[in-house]
């Protein structure tokens, strides 16, 4: 009776081992004007990809900030990158207004992807060509489909029409 228990727990224990990992949080903390603002990052993937948009239409200005859309993402990334853990991961930049390959998908280097957030354009130009950038992403994006774990993340300031392009999962 002792060892049917035992096997049956050694077989439980190998089917939710998979499952289950660990997961690290960092957590920032400032207090800017008499206000505690937290951040909190948890690492959900092992690769990242940014899909960034620099047309015209990102020099609108952001309420948020009461600066055009471009400079307020370039001077997010650049905070966030700042205190962005390095874990081992693969990140790649991309912008699409344009296509252009700013850091293909290589190991994280704070300073390069630094440089290229910072080296981005202070002015938007042209349209949003999104359904183009998606499939040019497309190949870079198939180690995801393979089982790797991907986040990618996009900044859009239109709506985009990609309804021909495949989902990635």
């Amino acid at each position: 009776m002792n060892l049917r228990i035992g096997i049956l727990a050694a077989t439980i224990g190998c089917l939710v081992a998979p499952a289950t990992f660990a997961t690290e949080i960092i957590t920032k903390r400032e207090i800017a004007d008499g206000v505690l603002r937290t951040e909190q990052l948890i690492k959900v993937a092992d690769n990242g990809i940014f899909l960034l948009d620099t047309s015209s239409s990102t020099n609108e200005i952001f309420p948020a900030s009461g600066k055009p859309i471009i400079e307020t993402m370039k001077i997010e990334l650049n905070d966030r990158i700042t205190w962005f853990p390095d874990l081992g991961h693969q990140i790649g930049i991309y912008t699409y207004t344009g296509w252009r390959e700013n850091y293909p998908a290589a190991l994280f280097d704070r300073d390069k992807i630094s440089a290229v957030f910072t080296g981005l354009p202070d002015k938007g130009r042209g349209p949003t060509p999104l359904k183009f950038a998606l499939e040019k992403l497309d190949p870079i994006l198939g180690d995801c489909r393979a089982g790797a774990p991907c986040s990618c993340s996009g900044t859009a300031s239109t709506p985009a029409r990609a309804r021909s392009v495949p989902p990635w999962t």
